[in-house]
């Protein structure tokens, strides 16, 4: 057999790979790659943004579960007041 395997021929081979492209247009658009350091420091500061979001949906959350459980004994508690 061959090089050439016809129709089975990857698409990669045939036309450019598109993330190789991205890459090369990102690298043009920048003039310089960011420091290391500098990612480390945003990654922090996302991480604590999202802790304090996850802290608030999860308050937010825990009163909406027990407003949940008071409309269901209201409702429940109703019902037996109507059957009375």
């Amino acid at each position: 057999m061959t090089g050439d395997v016809g129709h089975f021929r990857p698409a990669f081979w045939v036309r450019k790979i598109p993330a190789l492209t991205a890459s090369k247009a990102i690298m043009k658009d920048c003039d310089t790659v960011p420091k290391f350091k500098d990612i480390l420091a945003q990654l922090d500061k996302l991480q604590e943004e999202k802790n304090t979001l996850m802290q608030e949906y999860s308050k937010s959350n825990d009163i909406f579960s027990d407003l949940v459980l008071h409309k269901k004994n209201y409702n429940r508690y109703m019902d037996k007041e109507v059957e009375r």
